[in-house]
């Protein structure tokens, strides 16, 4: 394997060189979406991931599609993040629902719409910021019809109320 360094100015001007990407795709990185952009160069690819108003470029030897480099982006042994990043990635129906036959814990998924169209899947969190987790079917079930309950305000950019999905891990 060779390893090189560019500098900013050495990669701008690669991908003034290269003109439109070859592909493109629509995500949300972490809590702010972002766009990833790639340009193929022989057998690699030279990406571009732009999400709050910062720019990240990387070399990639892509063999599967942009989604699932993002879905890879995270700890590959946390079942969880890698559903939420799934969500995120693909779209909330890329994720199984729960059906309450399997043995759990469940986890409670809320996916926010903003206008774009754009979509933001979170896990439910405690009051200490960790996945809530629910020990039967049952109590995830009981936890999203009580937010989904609750009066809702629409926050900025948000084009309708959230929306919830549960999953066992």
């Amino acid at each position: 394997m060779i390893s090189i360094t560019l500098t900013h100015e050495q990669v701008m001007a690669l991908v003034s060189r290269l003109g439109e990407p070859d592909d493109s795709y629509q995500s949300a990185a972490g809590p702010t979406y972002g766009l990833v952009r790639a340009w193929r160069l022989g057998r690699s690819w030279l990406l571009a991931v732009s999400a709050g108003g910062r720019t990240d470029y990387a070399i990639a030897d892509r063999s599967r599609d942009l989604a699932d480099i993002l879905e890879d982006a995270g700890d590959p042994d946390d079942t969880l993040d890698r559903l939420v990043r799934r969500a995120n990635t693909r779209g909330i129906q890329s994720v199984d629902e729960a059906t309450g036959d399997e043995p759990g814990p469940y986890y409670v998924l809320e996916t926010r719409h903003y206008y774009g169209p754009m979509d933001e899947t979170r896990v439910i969190v405690d009051d200490a910021g960790l996945p809530l987790e629910c020990a039967s079917y049952e109590d995830a079930v009981r936890l999203a019809s009580a937010r989904y309950a609750e009066g809702y305000s629409l926050a900025p950019g948000e084009c309708a109320r959230s929306h919830y999905r549960i999953v066992a891990v």
